[in-house]
Order: C-alpha cells, then structure tokens, then sequence
C-alpha cells in the first residue's frame, strides 16, 4: 500500500479507498489466497468510465450517445438497444 511492501496489515475499507466505512477492519474471505491481488479476491475489478463532456457534446448526455462515441471511438458495431411501444397502464377508470 502507498508503494510501500508491507508482510500484512490491518485497514479498514475507508483506509483501502474501497467506501467511507471506517467503523471497522476489513475482513477478507477465510479462503483468500496469500499473495492474490486483492481486487479479484474483493471482485472490485469493475471498468469505471470518466466522460468529461463540454457544453457542445449534449449528444454525449444519454447511454445511447456515449455508445455511440465510444464505437466511432473504437470501430465497434454499434448496437442500439431495441424499443418498442409501451403498454398503458390500467386503471381503475379504463374499460
């Protein structure tokens, strides 16, 4: 941790940066492999996107625009979500 090698310690996750929890330490699985990577052994490993978008880009402002960038981006199919018409919902006054 902070690039400095350590032989164990004891952090809550707040210290770890993983949530403001800091009542407490953080317990690891009784099955966690001594020497694995604690983000596989957490499942933290999550691709987390940072879209920085300038008053021009309100195209970006929707999943359907950000898709649609980031497959231009990388010359990936484009593939839109599929839609359909939605029911109308019943109520008590409808036949």
């Amino acid at each position: 941790m902070r690039g400095v090698e350590s032989r164990g310690m004891l952090c809550s996750a707040r210290e770890l940066g993983l949530s403001d929890d800091h009542s407490g330490l953080l317990a690891l699985p009784a099955d966690a492999t001594l020497g694995r990577d604690v983000r596989e052994v957490l499942a933290l490993d999550d691709r987390i996107f940072t879209l920085k978008l300038t008053p021009n880009r309100a195209d970006c402002l929707s999943v359907l625009g950000v898709a649609r960038e980031v497959s231009a981006l990388t010359r990936a199919k484009l593939q839109p979500p599929r839609s359909g018409p939605c029911r109308r919902p019943a109520t008590q006054n409808s036949p």
